[in-house]
Formats: structure tokens, C-alpha cells, sequence
């Protein structure tokens, strides 16, 4: 399958069937708490039933319909500590690293218009070569039952954060 790019940022899609026990178990629960319907309300999901590993690198982003925008609810430590950034109560605009920003909002609009997860490996080739560095889930939330308002991400980090916090500031020094 090619890969996408965006600024030394790669990614491919991934089939649950291929994502670790712990992204398996994330993607279990939000099936379990939707239901018959295509995303479960926000206040239906209990971050803490999550793998604990897991819950540093999660984020939930609120969709604001009116604006087309996003404002992120809630930001893991462990993504804090790989993007350099505390983006709780800011938004897609605030990530400091071009490629991943676009990325970022590239696949919440895709998760927007198909009303269903998306799962990807994430690469960046400067780093090892074309391996995954991590998987990334995001799957929908919706408080009304009808549109996308919220999104969940769960990061699966495949290699040291010490290691993703480093070509990230590689790359945002070289953009």
C-alpha cells in the first residue's frame, strides 16, 4: 500500500486486525459503549477503562460544528512530552510541527466525513528508515447522534517517546 507524506510524516492505513492488543482493546470498548449507533456520546466514555499505558497518549478533540475547527478537550501527558506542547483547550492550529499538524487534520476531517475510525502507522523516515514509529486510532464521539462532535485519538507508541520527542524537534527546527 503507498504511503502518504506530509513533510518526512508518513502514514499508512492499518486494519484493526493489525493493531497491538491495547489499540484493540480501545477500539472494543468504543464499539461496546456506540452500540447500534455510529459513535457514542463523549459522556459515555470512560477514559479510565482504557489500557493505562494508553491513556498518556490520548487526546479527545471537539468538533465545533459552527467553525469547521477544532478545540482539543483533553491531552495526554505523553503527548505533551513528545510534542513539546500542552494543547488541552487549543487547537489543531497550536501543533508546532507543520507535517504532523496537517496530518492531524487531514485524518480528523477524514474521520468527520466517513463517520467510522481510522487506524494508521505512522512513520517518519528520518528517524528508521520506513517503520512504523507508532499506530495511531482515532474514532468518532457524537452528543447528538448525527454528527461527528468529538473525536478520540489513542497513540500506540512503537519506539522510545524520548526518541519521537527528538525528531520532532529535528524536524520543526528544520521547517
Amino acid at each position: 500500500m503507498r504511503c502518504k507524506t506530509k513533510e518526512k510524516i508518513t502514514y499508512r492505513k492499518v486494519d484493526i486486525r493489525e493493531a497491538p492488543a491495547s489499540l484493540t482493546k480501545v477500539h472494543n470498548i468504543w464499539t461496546e459503549v456506540k452500540g447500534n449507533c455510529f459513535a457514542p456520546p463523549f459522556r459515555d466514555f470512560d477514559l479510565m477503562l482504557l489500557p493505562k499505558e494508553l491513556i498518556p497518549f490520548t487526546s479527545v478533540e471537539d468538533y465545533l460544528l459552527e467553525t469547521k475547527g477544532f478545540r482539543y478537550r483533553f491531552y495526554g501527558t505523553g503527548l505533551v512530552k513528545v510534542d513539546g506542547v500542552e494543547l488541552t483547550g487549543k487547537s489543531h492550529l497550536d501543533i508546532p510541527h507543520s507535517g504532523l499538524r496537517d496530518l492531524v487534520r487531514e485524518l480528523c476531517q477524514k474521520v468527520i466525513s466517513e463517520k467510522k475510525e481510522c487506524l494508521i502507522h505512522v512513520m517518519v523516515p528520518t528517524l528508521n528508515s520506513e517503520e512504523p514509529i507508532a499506530i495511531a486510532g482515532r474514532w468518532p464521539l457524537s452528543d447528538d447522534g448525527n454528527h461527528v462532535t468529538g473525536i478520540l485519538t489513542v497513540v500506540a507508541p512503537l519506539t522510545e517517546v524520548k526518541a519521537l520527542q527528538e525528531e520532532l524537534e529535528n524536524q520543526q527546527s528544520d521547517n
